[in-house]
């Protein structure tokens, strides 16, 4: 992973100082830990990512997990159609690409002719 410059942090559990970081602190608080006083933390963020804020999902509430099994109820309905196949009719088509060849066959062989 390639090295971060000096004004960003990596989102791994870490206690920051609340007098280096006064705007960082005021964003996040101690959502995440710390002591309010001189230290709060960044979220740890390792294998996981971030959710915007909105109704039903509040700043630092974690949720989800790390692996889901599916069942058929996780599935929406769904329905595969296959369109009617039309019949090819074999003795007729049979028949013009042997007269095809013929007519080629014919074709050449009078080319090859000597006049």
């Amino acid at each position: 992973m390639p090295a971060a410059g000096r004004a960003f942090r990596r989102p791994t559990w870490v206690l920051l100082s609340i007098a280096a970081n006064t705007a960082l602190f005021s964003l996040l608080g101690t959502t995440y830990g710390g002591d309010g006083v001189s230290t709060f933390a960044l979220p740890d963020l390792r294998g996981r990512t971030t959710v915007g804020t909105g109704p039903g999902f509040p700043v630092g509430e974690v949720f989800g997990g790390d692996t889901n099994t599916l069942s058929i109820a996780n599935l929406a309905p769904h329905a595969h159609t296959l369109p009617e196949v039309t019949s090819i009719p074999e003795p007729a088509t049979l028949a013009l690409i042997g007269l095809a060849i013929g007519v080629l066959g014919f074709g050449r062989r009078r080319q090859a002719a000597p006049a």
